[in-house]
């Protein structure tokens, strides 16, 4: 397909395929949230507004910890904060264990503790309280990607590029949903004498869920199918193959993916979290490692970023940060979103950072619903909207998925061969589904 610009700009779109993190520099104020523990969720408000909420007695205790200004009274202060409950500006899912953290820091006198609990945050258009995507983040992966080009054409380094071009914000037009969890930092190593990689996890940030969509556009001088051409390129020689385990791009199928797009698609990793790898240039790497003499230079890091939900030995379920796809968005726009986004859904890990349960109550008000969707059942010769399932029959056929009436095999089809998670229409026979010519 020809790519078009028109005035040298050229609309792109990023779908999300990982947890996604860009940072603003700063971290969530202790005293400007509360934590909903029954719902798992983090609620941030205008400290401003804070007033509005509290009894007088309440105004009175914080005057009198705010002239303190010591660790404990910022303890008090977030108590008396989660007692009032003030309303919220934006609402982030959190960990499990990040909601237990916090509730033994409200009840803790260890000040190392209350040192410890800090958010970093992702970067929020402050109008909107919506998460984006800065254009200065795409423009820094391209120009890496570029350096990175030359300088293997050259076969020396390149620290400039010719290049001209202007990339803007990138934002969502629905809600963008975000998860506070924990960064795990994994030992591309494995101990022999314990066995296994060793684990440590210890940051806490949030970050932009996978399967998120965002608009915006691109400005050059040259060819954009070049210059994604060139990102991609350097995205795909940064994927760790040593990723047993973890979902990573090369796990998750990436090309069932970009096959599923009538417009051209090209991979590439944003944002933080992601590994000094993803930010310098093979060959010329010099990357400080601290060791138990001091730091030293290498050309590879000895650890592997995740996003994951706790503090876990196994890594079957955590994903690698800031994996994304860039769409080349036609005049036309006939993109099926819906069908991409099921797509990338079947593929998420099933409990990771952006699927946490939000509350009990609502685990058991899904778990309800579960038993409701179960009992509803197909009619015969009724037509339905599905998806075509990866799973595959005994002889290899295709499974339909129907939301809330589950799986049933394709009957009888002997047409073109189906990509996972494109949407078709199917009549239900009895025994499973026929497509609608």
């Amino acid at each position: 397909m020809k790519i078009n610009n028109i005035g040298n700009i050229q609309k792109l779109r990023i779908w999300t395929l990982s947890p996604l993190h860009i940072g603003d520099g700063t971290e969530f104020d202790p005293t400007a949230f509360w934590i909903d523990e029954s719902r798992n969720e983090l609620n941030e408000f205008d400290a401003s507004t804070l007033f509005e909420k509290l009894s007088q007695e309440q105004k009175n205790k914080i005057l009198t910890l705010c002239q303190k200004a010591d660790i404990f009274s910022l303890q008090e202060i977030m108590k008396t904060v989660n007692a009032a409950k003030p309303q919220s500006i934006r609402k982030i899912s959190v960990s499990p264990e990040i909601v237990s953290n916090y509730k033994r820091i409200l009840n803790n006198q260890n000040q190392n503790e209350m040192g410890k609990f800090q958010i970093k945050k992702t970067i929020v258009n402050p109008n909107s309280n919506r998460a984006y995507i800065s254009g200065s983040s795409l423009k820094g992966a391209i120009r890496t990607a570029l350096i990175a080009d030359l300088s293997k054409k050259n076969g020396q380094f390149k620290d400039a590029v010719d290049t001209t071009f202007k990339a803007s914000d990138f934002i969502s037009r629905d809600e963008v949903k975000t998860t506070i969890g924990l960064v795990d930092r994994v030992s591309k190593k494995m101990d022999k004498k314990k066995g296994g990689f060793k684990h440590m996890a210890v940051t806490m940030l949030e970050s932009i869920n996978a399967n998120s969509i965002f608009n915006g556009s691109i400005s050059l001088n040259e060819n954009v199918e070049q210059i994604l051409n060139a990102l991609e390129a350097y995205s795909i020689s940064i994927i760790e193959d040593s990723e047993i385990g973890i979902k990573s791009p090369s796990k998750l199928g990436i090309e069932k993916v970009k096959n599923a797009f009538k417009n051209k698609t090209y991979l590439c990793r944003l944002g933080g979290y992601i590994g000094a790898e993803s930010h310098t240039i093979e060959g010329y790497r010099s990357i400080a490692i601290k060791t138990q003499t001091g730091f030293k230079n290498r050309e590879h890091t000895t650890r592997l970023l995740y996003s994951t939900p706790t503090k876990q030995k196994s890594n079957s379920d955590n994903t690698t940060f800031g994996w994304c796809l860039i769409e080349v968005v036609n005049e036309n726009d006939d993109t099926d979103i819906q069908a991409i986004r099921n797509l990338i859904a079947s593929m998420q890990p099933k409990q990771s950072t952006q699927s946490f349960n939000s509350s009990v109550s609502k685990s058991v008000q899904n778990q309800n619903s579960v038993k409701n969707i179960n009992q509803k059942k197909l009619q015969a010769n009724k037509e339905y909207s599905g998806i075509v399932s990866e799973k595959r029959t005994k002889n290899g056929g295709y499974f339909i998925k129907v939301q809330n009436y589950g799986e049933k095999p394709l009957m009888n089809y002997t047409g073109k061969d189906l990509n996972a998670g494109v949407q078709i229409k199917v009549k239900f026979t009895g025994a499973g589904f026929q497509i609608i010519e």
